[in-house]
C-alpha cells in the first residue's frame, strides 16, 4: 500500500496537510489509460468531523510507469567492465606504524588493519576487475628523497606506472610504501 500525502508548504516553514490517499501499485497499473487517474485527497480529521465532507481536492496522475532498478550483478552480466583504483591513507592520524594497535602496525605473523581490509575487499573486487591491474596510491605522507608531503603517490614508487598485478601486487606495494614513506 502506498500512502500519498499532499502537503501545503508555507513560507513560514509550517506545513499543512491538504489530504491523503492510499493506493497499491497494482491499482495504479490497472488504471493506466489515456485519461489521467483521479485520486480523492482525504483529510482524516476533516472526514471525522464533518458528515458532508467529500474531499480536500483531487490528485490527477497523468502517467504511471515501472522503472527497473538494475543491480550490480545485472551490470556485470550485461558486460560492464570495472577498473578498481585503490588509495590508502598514510596520514599521521592512523598512528605510528611501529606502535601495536595502530592501523598500519604489522608483524611477520600479523597483517595491519589496512592490509586485512585491503585483502578482504580486494579479493572480492579482483573477480570483477577487467584486467586485474590496480593503480594503487597513497596520500598524506612524506616521500623520499626530498621528504615532501604528497597527497597522491604511487604505492609501488613508480610514478610512470602505478599499476599493481592483482591484490597480491597491491599488498606488496603497500608493504613497500610502509617501509619507504613517513606518515604525515
Amino acid at each position: 500500500m502506498i500512502l500519498i500525502q499532499c502537503i501545503d508548504w508555507n513560507r513560514s516553514g509550517r506545513e499543512a496537510l491538504i489530504g491523503e490517499t492510499r493506493v497499491t501499485i497494482n491499482q495504479l497499473l490497472r488504471m493506466r489509460s489515456s485519461q489521467p487517474i483521479s485520486l480523492h485527497l482525504i483529510h482524516p480529521k476533516k472526514a471525522r468531523r464533518k458528515k458532508s465532507y467529500v474531499n480536500s481536492g483531487v490528485l490527477l496522475i497523468n502517467e504511471v510507469s515501472v522503472e527497473k532498478v538494475y543491480s550490480f550483478i545485472d551490470y556485470v552480466q550485461g558486460g560492464t567492465e570495472l577498473s578498481c583504483c585503490i588509495a590508502i591513507d598514510f596520514t599521521a592520524s592512523n598512528g605510528c606504524p611501529q606502535v601495536p594497535g595502530t592501523l598500519h602496525f604489522c608483524t611477520r605473523d600479523q597483517l595491519s588493519k589496512y592490509a586485512v581490509a585491503l585483502h578482504a575487499v580486494g579479493e572480492i573486487i579482483s573477480d570483477y576487475d577487467s584486467d586485474n591491474l590496480f593503480p594503487a596510491y597513497g596520500f598524506g605522507a612524506r616521500i623520499p628523497p626530498d621528504n615532501l608531503v604528497s597527497h597522491n603517490f604511487p604505492l609501488n614508487g613508480h610514478p610512470e606506472n602505478p599499476f599493481c598485478q592483482g591484490i597480491a601486487g597491491v599488498m606488496e606495494a603497500y608493504r613497500y610504501a610502509l617501509q619507504t614513506v613517513t606518515l604525515h
